[in-house]
């Protein structure tokens, strides 16, 4: 199935709310719909009609609001829309503050398993609203996540070009945390590491983080920031094209592979350029799989290994092939 990409509101990515999954799912729902709209477009089993006062009614199947695969849940389905209707979002028009519910009116057939909800004008209006930006993501990816934290560092970090720093003072407000995880290690357990995790795992970006301390009296130290760093994976026919551009441009696989593991290909095992071109692909999904540190690990117990091989070079290769493949 082709993946779709949603187109998010920075005013929406940018807003302080705290989501469960489900609820993060029926507005992936009305992101599509509301790009669909922009874009002209009737789209497989949702529908949305404008009324006379710009209002959106959606209905769309049960099955929708849960990832491609998962058995669809009544009670989960009926639990999200009454949480969203319950929840409300702000909205500043020239001089006038105005406060809506997400969604309203909301309705399960339960002998079709049709649902069907109403978004009222502003709240249509701010889905669509591209006047301070938009941020893309694959709707597939987002809506397989379990856990809404990923969902929203997903949508927070998934287009980065470069690195952004959040201070964990501004992540719990924006993630709405309250009371929960006070103690940091907590926080990074529950909101960070877990959905960074999962990120990097289902997604088509790779997100790693750095902690900024602080000084706290006595030289101890604490947390009170960390910048994240997106790059996005590339798949195999993207990495064989590249090659393919090396060879013709006599370029260097510097850029694609971290400079340090080029380093230590070329200075321990004497690689050339051509040979880790003709070895690029192999070379980048072990670093992908392992981060440069890793591979940088692996390589150096490869060292001790290869001593009595004949071709050192080909040992490398075969065993990353073999890493690849497990």
């Amino acid at each position: 199935m082709a993946e779709k990409n949603i187109i998010q509101s920075h005013v929406l990515t940018a807003a302080k709310y705290d989501f469960s999954i489900q609820e993060k799912r029926i507005i992936y729902r009305i992101m599509e719909c509301a790009q669909a709209k922009l874009k002209g477009l009737k789209l497989n089993g949702l529908r949305y009609t404008e009324t006379l006062f710009g209002d959106a009614d959606l209905e769309m199947p049960l099955a929708k609001v849960f990832p491609e695969g998962v058995e669809p849940h009544l009670s989960e389905a009926k639990a999200g829309f009454k949480a969203l209707q319950q929840k409300t979002i702000e909205v500043q028009d020239g001089k006038t503050w105005q406060c809506f519910n997400y969604i309203e009116r909301a309705k399960v057939k339960e002998d079709t398993t049709i649902c069907s909800f109403r978004v009222a004008e502003p709240i249509w209006k701010a889905f669509m609203d591209f006047s301070k930006g938009f941020d893309t993501y694959r709707l597939n990816i987002a809506m397989s996540y379990v856990s809404a934290y990923s969902m929203r560092w997903y949508e927070l970090l998934a287009n980065n070009t470069n690195p952004i720093t959040y201070s964990v003072e501004w992540i719990r407000d924006t993630f709405q945390l309250g009371d929960k995880y006070k103690a940091y290690k907590d926080l990074r357990k529950k909101v960070i590491d877990f959905a960074i995790n999962e990120i990097n795992e289902k997604s088509d970006v790779y997100i790693t983080y750095t902690e900024l301390l602080d000084g706290v009296g006595r030289g101890r130290k604490s947390v009170k920031s960390l910048t994240f760093t997106t790059t996005r994976k590339r798949s195999v026919d993207e990495i064989e094209e590249i090659q393919k551009v090396m060879r013709q441009k006599n370029y260097t696989v510097r850029g694609l592979i971290d400079h340090r593991v080029v380093d230590y290909l070329q200075y321990t095992f004497f690689f050339s350029d051509k040979e880790l071109i003709a070895n690029a692909k192999h070379i980048y999904m072990a670093q992908q799989r392992l981060e440069w540190e890793g591979l940088l690990d692996k390589l150096a117990a490869l060292r001790a290994d290869c001593r009595n091989a004949r071709s050192p070079k080909a040992y490398v290769i075969t065993s990353l092939k073999n890493l690849l493949n497990a």
